[in-house]
C-alpha cells in the first residue's frame, strides 16, 4: 500500500511512501492513521482485544480499531473501511463520527487522528477472528482506568485515551 506524507500542520505534501518503507520517511514527514471508539448509550467503549498473532504490534492487548489512511482516502472513508474489515460492522450515512483531536508520535513519523463515534452494537454481530481481534467487550470508565492501571491496554494509546477518551466519558455522566 502507498500512504501519502503529511507536514507538521498536518497537511498532505504530495509525497508518499510504500507501507514496508516506513523506515524511509524523512524528519518532518508523517504518515495518518485513525484510531476509532465506539462509545454506546450506557457510556461504555467498545474494547478490542487484539488476537496472539505476532505479525501484529502489541498481540493479546486491548485496543481501539485502528489503521492506516491510504493515498487517495481520508480519514472519514478510512474510518468506514476498518470498521467494516475489522469488526464486520457497516457505518451508515446517519452515523456521526466524530474527530477529537490529532497528535504526531515521534520518533514514529504517524499523525494519530482520535475519533469517536456513538452507536450501538450487539456484540454478538461484531466479527472477530484470529486474523485482528479475538474478543471484543464494553467497558465503562472504571473498567478503563483498571485496565490501564493492570497493563492491559496498548500503551501507546494511553495517552490518547486520557487526554480524550476519558474527558468525553466525565462529560456524558
Amino acid at each position: 500500500m502507498i500512504w501519502d506524507l503529511y507536514d507538521k500542520n498536518f497537511k498532505k505534501t504530495g509525497k508518499v511512501v510504500q507501507e514496508n518503507n516506513i523506515d524511509d520517511i524523512p524528519d518532518g514527514l508523517y504518515h495518518l492513521t485513525v484510531n476509532v471508539w465506539i462509545i454506546n448509550s450506557s457510556n461504555e467503549v467498545l474494547m478490542v482485544k487484539k488476537s496472539l498473532n505476532y505479525d501484529l504490534r502489541y498481540p493479546g492487548y486491548w485496543t481501539s480499531i485502528n489503521g492506516n489512511v491510504v493515498s487517495g482516502d481520508d480519514s472519514y472513508s478510512t474510518i468506514k473501511k476498518i470498521i467494516l474489515k475489522k469488526i464486520g460492522i457497516k457505518l451508515t450515512n446517519t452515523d456521526k463520527i466524530i474527530k477529537l483531536g490529532e497528535d504526531i508520535r515521534k520518533p514514529y513519523h504517524y499523525i494519530y487522528e482520535t475519533f469517536i463515534i456513538q452507536k450501538d452494537l450487539n456484540l454478538e454481530t461484531i466479527f472477530t477472528d484470529e486474523i485482528y481481534y479475538s474478543k471484543a467487550e464494553w467497558i465503562n470508565i472504571e473498567e478503563i482506568k483498571n485496565m490501564i492501571s493492570n497493563g492491559e491496554i496498548e500503551f501507546p494509546l494511553i495517552e490518547r485515551i486520557e487526554k480524550y477518551i476519558l474527558p468525553f466519558l466525565k462529560s456524558k455522566n
